[in-house]
């Protein structure tokens, strides 16, 4: 009975984890409305006993201080981020909001996520963008790392491109002195890259000028006879190109006919799968991961402050307060050997994994109101979660070290951060409770015997 009792425990204190917020406008609204309100002064003592001095009245408390006002949501610039032209940036840059644009000079790497990003200015360094629309008519003096829905490079890349997306065009004035890469359904190539040139997806339409070797794997691939390909070129499609693509490569053309239905391709079926599950998974992944955290805003709204406290002040406690849960969970499953205890621990094992997944949360919005702090802006939880969750699923996405930090540091620091949330409120609860309770009038003793 207590391996069930416990189980139960557990899977309660589990699921009230969950509890994050959205600040405490309610309590604000209130507590302002009740600092303004009138006093109504005490009314005077008039049944005095003649021959008595009146008591006199006991001083009024002091009147609590009236909270500041909300800033004007006319005057709140959320816009994101503009590096003006004529300004200049030393430092590496970290930015995340609806738009992030360099017009002026970025003397640093260029770490950017949200709907529009534009480079029309220059960054001496790399460059690692997501969003849903991309443009660079700017330079970019190293390498260039792009995953959106729309991406558009008309200007100087100094290193290599990579692009993955569902559209990408690289426009007539476009320059890439490295290689270029690039994952999508509809590829537009119009420019030029000095070093090699590949290409997976949809349908390919080549234009420009490629200094190496092409690869191009598709569905559907369009040579313009403008363009030219110094090297040798090796395509696979489902329909052979013509005689003349020879007229426009200097080197070998290779073909290999792409197959739907071929089975001597299943060894290719893990690698073919990992490709598809490419940018579409990642947004699909982040507005799944975005919707759960509001949702979670949205119902509980009294500890979001608490929560991101906590990871701010101590995170090494909360991730080792993580690792503890880990190994209680341990612990909890291993008490199933009774029968009658199983459907608890599945119960505490499946929040459990709720818990595990929505962790990322609190640390989500940790890290956009960290990030979004130096911009003085009084942003509310939900754009601050959008701003921590676009980077941390960039760094979900890299091999290895993604999977670390998806998978063990941000759900232990999330756990951590909650459950030393919980833990304090239930010690201050107790602490009201016991001040609350009356000491009870002991009777008066008797009179000794004589």
């Amino acid at each position: 009975m207590r391996a069930i009792a416990a189980a139960s425990r557990a899977s309660v204190v589990a699921m009230l984890l969950l509890a994050l917020s959205l600040g405490v406008p309610a309590w604000a609204a209130a507590a302002k409305s009740s600092a303004k309100a009138p006093q109504t002064p005490p009314a005077p003592q008039t049944d005095e006993e003649p021959g008595h001095p009146a008591i006199p009245e006991p001083p009024e408390p002091p009147m609590p201080p009236d909270l500041p006002h909300p800033p004007d949501g006319a005057h709140l610039d959320v816009g994101g981020y503009t590096l003006r032209a004529g300004q200049t940036h030393v430092g590496d840059l970290l930015k995340a909001g609806p738009s992030v644009s360099i017009e002026g000079m970025q003397k640093g790497d260029v770490y950017a996520g949200g709907p529009l990003i534009q480079i029309t200015g220059v960054v001496d360094g790399d460059a690692f963008l997501g969003g849903t629309e991309v443009s660079i008519t700017g330079e970019v003096k190293k390498s260039v790392r792009v995953g959106a829905t729309n991406t558009r490079v008309d200007g100087t890349v100094g290193g290599n491109l990579q692009c993955a997306g569902a559209q990408v065009t690289i426009g007539r004035n476009a320059r890439i002195r490295g290689n270029l890469t690039v994952y999508s359904s509809q590829l537009l190539f119009e420019g030029k890259v000095d070093g090699a040139f590949k290409f997976k997806g949809g349908t390919a339409t080549v234009a420009g000028k490629v200094g190496s070797n092409a690869e191009i794997t598709a569905d559907s691939i369009e040579i313009d006879p403008g363009a030219h390909i110094d090297g040798n070129l090796d395509y696979q499609t489902r329909e052979r190109l013509g005689d003349d693509v020879k007229k426009v490569v200097a080197g070998k053309v290779s073909y290999n006919e792409r197959r739907a239905d071929d089975e001597d391709e299943s060894d290719e079926k893990p690698s073919r799968l990992r490709k598809s599950f490419g940018v579409t998974s990642w947004v699909a992944f982040l507005t799944a991961s975005f919707l759960f955290g509001c949702a979670m805003i949205a119902i509980f709204r009294r500890h979001e402050e608490e929560v991101v406290g906590t990871i701010r002040r101590d995170p090494l406690r909360c991730f080792g307060i993580g690792f503890v849960s880990v190994l209680v969970t341990i612990a909890v499953c291993l008490s199933g050997i009774l029968l009658i205890t199983i459907p608890f621990i599945a119960m505490y094992g499946i929040a459990y994994l709720i818990l595990w997944y929505l962790a990322r949360v609190p640390v989500a919005l940790w890290l956009g109101r960290t990030m979004l702090r130096p911009l003085n802006l009084s942003v509310g939880p939900y754009l601050a979660l959008l701003a921590g969750l676009i980077p941390l699923h960039l760094l979900f996405a890299i091999p290895y070290f993604g999977f670390l930090v998806h998978w063990i540091l941000v759900p232990l620091l999330g756990i951590g951060a909650m459950l030393t949330m919980y833990l304090g409120y239930r010690q201050t609860q107790r602490a009201a409770t016991v001040a609350a309770v009356p000491t009870p009038d002991l009777p008066p003793a008797a009179p000794l015997a004589s």
